[in-house]
């Protein structure tokens, strides 16, 4: 007699090297558990602590995800200012208070952008919604690049991030 025990998995894991995040999904059933000794344990395990019927996505994982890369030259689409992106939270991580502070309130949940202004001092922080890709890839001047980029190859349309850790939040 064969009992054929399926075990459901699904792993979801969310990555981000460097500059490319993604979503990983892998779904795993084998179709037969081999030995019988084998198949019982799964029997009485699954017994004691059933499998839920469906997975529900956890609250953590992205509603959307980025759509510009660390080192990638943007432009405010309110204030049209250039500047660099210098790293990304993929929600607001701002505190309430500097939120409601926002004139804009744009929503929490969705990419936000740390960004290195050009020809200024100033550093912001900014929705996704607000950003749009820069067709100007002139040189970005910022008293900061040179501590978070190691250069700017024209070729790539974007600046090399270095290791240098972004204070963020």
């Amino acid at each position: 007699m064969c009992i054929d025990v399926r075990l459901k998995v699904r792993i979801v894991v969310f990555v981000t090297i460097r500059e490319v995040t993604c979503i990983v999904c892998i779904d795993y059933e084998p179709a037969c558990l081999r030995s019988t000794e084998t198949q019982q344990r799964a029997i009485a395990m699954s017994a004691k602590d059933p499998l839920p019927e469906h997975y529900e996505i956890p609250d953590y994982l992205p509603f959307e995800l980025p759509r510009f890369k660390v080192g990638q030259i943007v432009r405010h689409k309110r204030y049209r200012y250039r500047a660099i992106v210098v790293d990304f939270d993929m929600a607001c991580r701002a505190d309430d208070e500097w939120y409601y502070s926002n004139q804009t309130r744009p929503e929490r949940e969705q990419p936000w952008y740390h960004l290195l202004v050009d020809g200024s001092h100033a550093t912001t922080y900014a929705a996704q919604e607000y950003l749009m890709h820069e067709k100007d890839l002139t040189p970005v001047h910022h008293p900061l690049v040179s501590q978070y980029f190691d250069g700017y190859p024209q070729q790539a349309k974007a600046y090399h991030r270095n290791d240098e850790v972004w204070p963020g939040w």
